[in-house]
């Protein structure tokens, strides 16, 4: 199996940019198995879908504001960082845009929320075969602690925000009720890229 799999065209349209103003009013897609017929339904009606012997599987994972956003200390230019792997205390490796703009030993200055310059800094420290950067952090004893004020809630691509910080609305919603931390730096998702905006 592979996640290819999974891709589906849905018109951007028919995507919901805001949770209903009630959790338990999220929509439910019912498959049929043996049929292969669809149907439609709420969130509500799943108990009456379940069947002794099966297994439901709940995805407690925390989604952290793990989307960065900070300056070359050299030339003022921005970027975009995502935290996608924990290697250590303020040591991560990230998604970083633009990539070729981060090179071995760039700085970074990490910004808050606001846009405002923080005093804490990003190093980077390597760069894999996959074009991720290896990010050092200084000027906090650990950058999880920092991350409400600087970071972001990673929302999927086809979630479309005016401004890049998102509203209390989004690090509320974008949460299962029975979310723990430590958490992830996204929730799980699948989506056709050829379909997305970009």
């Amino acid at each position: 199996m592979q996640t290819a799999d999974f891709f589906y065209e849905l018109p951007a349209e028919l995507i919901a940019q805001h949770p209903p103003a009630r959790r338990d009013a999220s929509r439910l897609l019912v498959l049929n198995r043996a049929t292969g017929l669809t149907k439609h339904g709420q969130f509500t009606s799943l108990p009456d879908y379940m069947q002794a012997g099966d297994v439901l599987i709940l995805n407690n994972s925390r989604v952290i504001p793990a989307r960065l956003r900070g300056l070359n200390q050299q030339t003022g230019g921005a970027f975009e960082m995502l935290l996608i792997e924990e290697i250590g205390t303020n040591d991560w490796w990230a998604l970083v845009r633009p990539g070729k703009r981060a090179r071995l030993e760039t700085r970074i200055k990490m910004q808050d929320l606001n846009g405002q310059v923080t005093d804490i800094c990003a190093t980077v420290t390597g760069v894999n075969s996959e074009g991720h950067r290896r990010l050092s952090f200084a000027g906090t004893g650990d950058i999880h602690t920092e991350l409400e004020r600087l970071g972001e809630i990673p929302l999927p691509p086809y979630i479309d925000r005016d401004h890049p910080a998102q509203p209390g609305e989004d690090r509320l919603r974008y949460q299962t009720v029975y979310a723990r931390p430590p958490g992830s730096v996204a929730a799980p998702t699948c989506w056709n890229k050829s379909a997305s905006k970009g």
